[in-house]
């Protein structure tokens, strides 16, 4: 019996369509389980097996995904959302009294989510405290640069603020850009190291407020 093009096409695009959401979702999964046993372990003392027990999948599931562990490692901060691109993109045409309201609420938001949420945080354990780097992989200031962390995407920034708010030029761009990434960085990675020294969601509000008020005190 000859079955016809679209009877064909209506079985079998089901089938693929699941098998890709099937996929996508193993993947998803061993993602999730690589930053967990990656900020737990440490990236070069984790395995692939590792990573696998974790998922609950079989180590043949992982190298279908993932070639190797550095590929791996590499895949789960490229596919991690730019904060910073979307922070310039609010910050387009706003006025100078928004420019530092959406400045500052990104920049709590940003603080307490890495202090309430747990993928959040074993990101940011792994950047700072438990990653050896290395050839094959993404270097730390790569990462930064593409999580949003990017002194050339700020500068970008102030800089078009400043050509449409005169009376801010007296802004030095570069110590701005400087104390204002010194801060964000410091409070993150030492938080990280004594998390019971002080309650990061609670004071992220008044901590970014004190990092602005440093920024804003105009040159005489």
């Amino acid at each position: 019996m000859l079955f016809s093009c679209s009877v064909i096409f209506n079985y079998w695009c089901p089938m693929v369509r699941k098998t890709k959401a099937e996929a996508y979702k193993t993947r998803r999964k061993l993602m999730e389980a690589a930053i967990y046993e990656f900020s737990n372990k440490g990236v070069a003392a984790t395995t692939l097996y590792d990573i696998s027990q974790a998922a609950g999948v079989t180590r043949g599931a992982v190298y279908w995904h993932f070639e190797n562990k550095s590929k791996l490692f590499n895949d789960i901060w490229i596919e991690q959302r730019s904060l910073i691109h979307t922070l310039e993109k609010a910050l387009g045409d706003v006025g100078a009294e928004e420019f530092f309201a959406v400045l500052r609420n990104s920049l709590v938001a940003q603080l307490q989510g890495i202090a309430q949420d747990p993928m959040q945080r074993a990101l940011m354990e792994i950047l700072f405290h438990k990653c050896e780097y290395g050839e094959k992989i993404l270097s730390e200031q790569e990462i930064l640069q593409h999580i949003g962390f990017d002194p050339d995407i700020l500068k970008r920034i102030l800089i078009k603020f400043i050509e449409k708010n005169k009376n801010y030029k007296w802004i030095n761009i570069e110590n701005t850009v400087m104390i204002f990434h010194g801060c964000v960085i410091g409070i993150v990675k030492n938080w990280l190291l004594f998390p019971e020294s002080y309650n990061l969601y609670q004071q992220a509000p008044a901590v970014v407020d004190s990092i602005l008020k440093i920024l804003m005190v105009e040159d005489k």
